[in-house]
């Protein structure tokens, strides 16, 4: 157990989300009153006299049912057809609500075009400081996965995004596999997103410059786009050299020569999901500045990923023909 201030933070918003409904919230409710509340979930008897809204008591009370259902191995389905406001609201609490602490896998099955040729979409949990097992799966996804996408925002790939690429041994894999010709190539994607809010600034800036009428949004969307596609260029760049440095210095010209065709092969795939969103909902009180789907580059983005599924599915076909 640790003690350290971060992670008794990280503690106090996990059992905010899990009582309150939101992790953010830890400044309403005192330490009693969410120890009180996850004793009421665990089923112990309470130690403080605490009053808990509507809200909080019906949580409790499917967080109750859920740890008994855990506790009976019976697994939780909810179909789109019967209701989908059910369906979506299920689906919020486990994988984003309350429910989401409890949770260590959750399946969601999806009539999407992206997904017909076979491919798999983990979302993994990251790093916390609060839950051990989240570094674990994180871990062992990210070294069995044949293709990862690392989402950025606009300040690209952080200390702590690299760290995670490095300690899972994922970068040190795909050193491995440029120069294997028997290794199944593996794949590193960086979806960059918040772009738009760059784009924002820079049209704002140029509107106070007296420049506001020179370009539209999208041109600015489409210039930070390339931006940021070179400047993750160049962090992976230094990130690749970073483990060089640390091996043997042996066949340098060799390693050189693998984090080219590691860079050559990276795909850098900015995007703007709100822009997107906001598209296909078209309200009219926050209306799209784009007029095309392809202008948000999501679908560029879902054709990547089906393409490497049909990759891969086409070198196990090939492969399973020549030993046949």
């Amino acid at each position: 157990r640790s003690s350290s201030p971060l992670a008794v933070e990280a503690y106090k918003r996990v059992a905010s989300l899990l009582i309150g409904g939101a992790q953010f919230d830890v400044h309403s409710r005192d330490l009693a009153y969410l120890t009180t509340g996850l004793r009421r979930i665990l089923g112990l008897p309470p130690k403080e006299n605490v009053a808990f809204d509507p809200s909080e008591e019906k949580r409790i009370a499917s967080l109750r049912s859920a740890l008994d259902r855990a506790k009976k191995g019976e697994v939780v389905r909810v179909g789109l057809d019967h209701d989908q406001g059910l369906f979506f609201q299920q689906l919020r609490d486990h994988a984003a609500g309350f429910l989401a602490p409890l949770i260590k896998t959750i399946e969601v099955g999806w009539a999407a075009e992206v997904l017909r040729a076979g491919p798999q979409l983990v979302d993994l949990p990251g790093l916390g400081v609060a839950n051990d097992e989240y570094r674990q799966v994180t871990q062992k996804e990210i070294r069995e996965a044949k293709a990862v996408v690392l989402v950025v925002d606009r300040s690209g790939v952080t200390e702590a995004s690299a760290d995670l690429l490095r300690s899972t041994g994922f970068l040190n894999s795909l050193l491995h596999e440029t120069g294997n010709d028997q290794a199944e190539p593996v794949l590193l994607v960086v979806a960059v997103v918040k772009l738009d809010l760059t784009a924002d600034d820079e049209k704002k800036q140029a509107r106070l410059l007296g420049q506001g009428q020179s370009k539209r949004w999208l041109d600015h969307f489409d210039d930070v786009c390339l931006r940021a596609e070179s400047m993750i260029q160049g962090q992976l760049r230094d990130e690749l050299q970073k483990l060089l440095e640390t091996g043997s210095q042996a066949n340098r010209e060799d390693k050189e020569a693998m984090v080219g065709r590691i860079l050559s092969s990276l795909r850098i795939v900015p995007v703007s999901a709100l822009e997107h969103v906001r598209f296909h909902v078209d309200d009219e009180d926050d209306r799209a500045r784009i007029s095309a789907p392809d202008q948000s580059r999501i679908p560029a983005f879902r054709e990547l990923l089906a393409d490497a599924a049909r990759s891969r599915n086409e070198r196990i076909e090939a492969s399973l023909s020549g030993s046949a």
